[in-house]
């Protein structure tokens, strides 16, 4: 069977063609050792490397499961990073969150070397590549999964990145001043707001918050007692309200900043302290 047949047998499988056909071709695109679209065009007519697989691929796909947990890895802010049923997803307003991230950071610190803290950090995707990008000179991430953290040191060791790993619920157990805290901590307060495949695979864990928030008042008392200059928080649509309550009561000497993200949603917590 040739690269197009496959494609056009999983495309008669597709409950709804018009999202899902860009998946079928990353799957196809994995089977066949293909790095762009615009070479599977040029190889449609090839034979299918693994048929077998492809189908295996392709059912589970249908059945819900994430392509990122089928094959074991991701793409997030133009790099490749490892992932497993342990760690959320990486989602491309996380990608905002980087961007807004590397900004502040060398607008604030200009060419100084700093250090950073990413606390709940899964794949640790957002400290890898704030090492890429800032001037960052070491990293410690943290996350209370012990497996999350396993995937974030293979991310880390993967790109090279100065880091330590801890096991933790927050910043309790950070001792070296930092000059940015960083986390993407789990901000969903409501079930009904999450898909029924991301509840069904991704670690409800990384994924829910406490009405209180009780892990953002943790990291920004720690970060507040440590004196951290610069604290950036992804956060969800409807935590504002809740959050600037907790921020003028545990950190009011901050200058708080809410952004929303390229869908008109509040993505980001800034909280910059001015010498």
């Amino acid at each position: 069977m040739t690269i197009f047949e496959a494609y056009q047998e999983g495309l008669k499988l597709l409950r709804n063609p018009d999202q899902e056909e860009i998946n079928l071709r990353i799957i196809l695109c994995e089977i066949n050792h293909i790095n762009s679209m615009s070479e599977f065009y040029l190889k449609k007519s090839e034979n299918i490397r693994d048929l077998r697989r492809f189908r295996e691929v392709l059912q589970r796909f249908l059945s819900g499961e994430p392509l990122a947990y089928i094959f074991g890895k991701t793409s997030f802010y133009g790099d490749e990073f490892l992932a497993s049923k342990d760690v959320l997803i990486p989602r491309i307003e996380t990608e905002e969150v980087v961007e807004f991230a590397i900004n502040k950071i060398n607008q604030k610190f200009g060419n100084k070397k700093i250090k950073i803290a990413d606390v709940c950090t899964g794949s640790g995707c957002i400290g890898c590549e704030l090492f890429k990008h800032a001037h960052v000179e070491e990293v410690f991430f943290s996350d209370i999964d012990e497996k999350a953290l396993e995937i974030a040191k293979k991310n880390g060791n993967k790109f090279g990145v100065k880091g330590t790993y801890q096991i933790s619920d927050g910043l309790d157990y950070l001792k070296t001043p930092v000059e940015v805290v960083v986390s993407n901590p789990p901000y969903i307060l409501k079930k009904e707001d999450v898909d029924e495949s991301v509840l069904k695979h991704e670690p409800g864990l990384a994924l829910f918050v406490d009405n209180e928030l009780t892990i953002y008042k943790k990291i920004i008392e720690k970060s507040v007692l440590m004196n951290v200059p610069l604290i950036i928080f992804e956060i969800g649509y409807d935590l504002v309200e809740k959050l600037t309550k907790i921020i003028k009561e545990h950190a009011p000497m901050y200058e708080v900043e809410f952004k929303k993200d390229i869908n008109g949603k509040f993505r980001i917590c800034s909280l910059e302290k001015n010498e």
